[in-house]
């Protein structure tokens, strides 16, 4: 049967094939407004970390993170908005490097959106992406630096590439998430809001979970139907022998 969205982490389990799951990070000054005590920075930096290293050990993570240079003023735009970085490459996760990436960077400039994920269509066609391509952008608000992420978005999607792109918009109004949601719907995935620290956690333990009952499922029941079949077959002959 068809199989569901996201990535194939379930049978990544199972047969060894490749999942590449990809975060994009916003890294605009907005993001180090606070929410209960820590910065929304600090607070996805946590919430990433814990959801990268749940995934299947075969599982490729990678780290890009955007407007992270220069800072929010006029003056810097164009700096800021050229800026973005894969800090850590598409490869299994190890907690170490995965954090000194995160250490690299604090939140200081606008948010190039378009530009994050036209550079990570770069980082597939460079690397092996056979297997499932998922991206997940975390932003607390819109695209500030005239491009189009709807457009890159659809465009990546439709690719060979065929990623899926997934939105957490973090403590994000109402222009933004109505921009986000055209994102992510372009991108084949989902948008999803949250406001505070648990219900970020809350959100990627929710995906998580998804992702491995929905492909538990499949597998289950594609299972039955292959089992069911052959066993019509085979009755089928023992009868033609007799």
């Amino acid at each position: 049967s068809e199989i569901p969205d996201g990535a194939n982490v379930e049978k990544s389990l199972t047969d060894g094939s490749q999942t590449n799951i990809v975060i994009l990070l916003d890294a605009s000054g907005s993001m180090a407004a606070k929410n209960g005590g820590k910065t929304r920075m600090e607070t996805a930096k946590e919430a990433i970390k814990k959801f990268v290293s749940s995934m299947p050990e075969n599982a490729n993570v990678s780290l890009r993170v955007y407007g992270h240079k220069g800072s929010n003023k006029d003056s810097d735009k164009k700096m800021s908005c050229d800026s973005t970085e894969l800090l850590y490459d598409l490869k299994p996760y190890n907690e170490a490097d995965f954090q000194n990436s995160l250490d690299k960077f604090q939140p200081t400039g606008w948010t190039p959106i378009a530009k994050a994920i036209n550079e990570t269509r770069v980082d597939f066609e460079k690397g092996n992406t056979d297997g499932e391509n998922i991206i997940y952008v975390v932003s607390d608000g819109i695209e500030t630096c005239d491009g189009d992420p709807v457009k890159a978005a659809k465009d990546l999607h439709d690719s060979n590439i065929k990623a899926v792109i997934n939105i957490i918009g973090f403590d994000v109004d109402d222009k933004g998430q109505k921009q986000l949601l055209a994102v992510a719907e372009a991108g084949g995935g989902s948008f999803e809001t949250v406001k505070t620290a648990e219900q970020f956690n809350e959100l990627w333990e929710k995906e998580r979970v998804r992702l491995y009952s929905e492909w538990s499922k499949w597998i289950y029941e594609n299972y039955n139907e292959v089992s069911s079949e052959s066993a019509n077959k085979q009755n089928e002959l023992h009868s033609k022998k007799g």
